[in-house]
């Protein structure tokens, strides 16, 4: 066995588990959609986006394809003062998203800071 074939051997995969985005956001870039539909189709990924780069933006769309897609809610959890951020900025780019402290059992995109995970 040579060397690349070993380094091969070791590589391990993630099968695709995710669905085709029902919408697309019109305040997304070019470059911001293709990332919101690769994440959407790849069911498991992490967008490690630099500052500046709309990861919020990118995150609400995400949850929003997920949200219609399953008919269940999305939780994003986040530091408090991000938490009201992402709420305000839902409202800015047309995504409803709400800030909870407690499980009110409706669907859609729910934010909440991670200190109320319990």
């Amino acid at each position: 066995m040579n060397y690349d074939d070993f380094i091969s051997s070791k590589a391990t995969g993630c099968a695709p588990v995710g669905f085709d985005p029902q919408s697309e956001n019109n305040h997304l870039m070019h470059f911001q959609s293709d990332i919101v539909t690769w994440a959407t189709r790849r069911g498991r990924a992490a967008i490690f986006a630099d500052c500046g780069m709309g990861k919020t933006i990118m995150q609400l769309s995400w949850a929003d394809n997920v949200a219609a897609h399953t008919g269940k809610a999305v939780l994003i959890l986040a530091p408090l003062a991000v938490a009201q951020q992402t709420v305000e900025e839902g409202v800015k780019f047309g995504i409803a998203a709400r800030y909870l402290r407690a499980d009110d059992g409706n669907t859609g995109i729910v934010v909440t800071n991670y200190e109320m995970m319990d």
